[in-house]
């Protein structure tokens, strides 16, 4: 026999559903876990032919329930510390220019806002400001040359006409760029360092000048 489902009946399922929400979502996971392989494949399927429409749908949901979509996510990193440290790596590793990107074109829109945030998290995060700087004073001293004095980089500054070397807009706030970058066995040396700006800096990365000749936003 087969029945028909009228609106009468799907609007009660709703409002048993409304009224049931542990049962449902109960009821979820029991089927879930007896179909999960073709429950992932389905999914799978449906996401990749309406990809817009899904991450838009995403998109808008995560706006109507931002802090419960915070609360849930920082509840799962509290109870997966180690998955979700390897994702973030990956993450990070894999989308590292997009990153950069969106970083660098955030910095040129909103940079007192950018700046404020940085000096907020420095001030909540001292540990992990000093784990950097004493990083990075390593990497320095284990360099294979390392002798720039504050002298020749005041004079490589001033060469440069206090302008970062990569995209030459004039510099507020002015960062060493090693051309061969220190984690790479570059020298701390005057032949090894230019002035640049916060965002061509980021972007470059721990890539050589070699590897940026003819991108975009670079020589």
């Amino acid at each position: 026999m087969i029945y028909k489902t009228t609106e009468k009946h799907r609007q009660r399922s709703r409002e048993w559903a409304a009224s049931h929400p542990e049962q449902v979502k109960a009821n979820r996971k029991r089927r879930y876990a007896k179909n999960r392989e073709s429950a992932i494949e389905y999914n799978t399927q449906y996401y990749n032919e309406h990809k817009e429409k899904v991450q838009a749908y995403k998109a808008q949901y995560y706006l109507e329930h931002r802090e419960q979509e915070r609360t849930r996510a920082a509840a799962w990193v509290d109870k997966h510390p180690d998955l979700a440290k390897a994702y973030q790596d990956r993450y990070q590793i894999e989308h590292r220019d997009e990153r950069l990107a969106k970083a660098a074109k955030r910095y040129a829109e909103h940079p007192e806002e950018v700046k404020e945030r940085v000096r907020q998290w420095q001030k909540a995060h001292p540990e992990m400001v000093r784990a950097n700087v004493k990083r990075r004073k390593a990497l320095k001293r284990n360099a294979i040359i390392s002798d720039l004095t504050a002298a020749q980089w005041q004079e490589c500054v001033a060469e440069f006409n206090y302008c970062c070397a990569y995209c030459l807009t004039p510099l507020d706030i002015v960062t060493q760029d090693h051309m061969t970058p220190l984690v790479r066995d570059g020298a701390h040396t005057l032949n090894n360092v230019i002035p640049a700006c916060r965002s061509c800096n980021g972007k470059k990365g721990t890539k050589t000048l070699l590897d940026i000749v003819g991108r975009e936003g670079f020589i």
